[in-house]
């Protein structure tokens, strides 16, 4: 009968060290991959939650975000005008000394007035508003001609 148990026992012993072979194995062939495989998605895990956490901080930094679009917006739109203002200045500075040379006027001087702030009045695409100061001495009837003559040049103005 002691034959039998130690025999029982052996081939327990057979059957555990088998068993634990085939889980090395196992964990060697696919428990491997799938600890790798794991590691990596913990660490694209961890990158997305930082990036998460950048993002959310970025977002609690503007407490308005669409108020502070408008502003952005409204900004640009001023910039755009001042920058369409500032080409034609030189343009419509010729315009008028070419205008008043050809009536022998006496210009003193002509020159944008950037102290004059523009209206919030809406304006048409493409047309922006220009203050010019002109200084000049002449009679009436020459200064009479003069504006007759602006009136033909293809610029409004306004008086």
């Amino acid at each position: 009968m002691f034959k039998r148990s130690g025999s029982k026992l052996t081939q327990a012993m057979v059957l555990v060290f088998l068993l634990a072979l085939f889980l090395d194995v196992l964990h060697l062939s696919w428990g491997r991959s799938l600890f790798e495989a794991t590691k990596k998605l913990k660490s694209d895990f961890t990158a997305r939650q930082n990036e998460l956490q950048k993002q959310e901080e970025l977002i609690r930094a503007v407490p308005d975000p669409f108020k502070a679009i408008e502003d952005i917006e409204k900004k640009a739109e001023e910039f755009k005008d001042i920058e369409v203002s500032k080409r034609q200045v030189p343009r419509l500075i010729h315009m008028l000394g070419r205008s008043a040379s050809e009536r022998s006027l006496n210009i003193i001087s002509i020159r944008p007035r950037d102290d004059i702030k523009n209206t919030n009045e809406t304006l048409p695409a493409g047309v922006a508003k220009v203050y010019v100061e002109l200084v000049m001495s002449s009679s009436y009837q020459l200064l009479g001609e003069y504006l007759a003559d602006l009136n033909k040049l293809s610029v409004s103005f306004i008086i």
